[in-house]
């Protein structure tokens, strides 16, 4: 399954590269892109989307 996420609080390609990380991280994701300027996550896999979330929360941004 392919899912879009909104992103909240990046600022630079640094904040851009720490939400990825955080994302490639969950149990389940296979594939992890993040667009700064769309503010946007794309991630491919089996997950759930809680898990994403509080890996995006734990590295310092918001997911709407």
């Amino acid at each position: 399954m392919t899912k879009q996420f909104k992103i909240t609080g990046m600022k630079c390609d640094h904040c851009r590269m720490s939400v990825e990380n955080a994302i490639k991280g969950v149990k389940g994701v296979t594939a992890a892109s993040v667009d700064l300027k769309a503010a946007q996550a794309q991630v491919e896999g089996n997950f759930s989307d809680d898990d994403v979330t509080a890996a995006v929360e734990e590295a310092g941004f918001g997911v709407e």
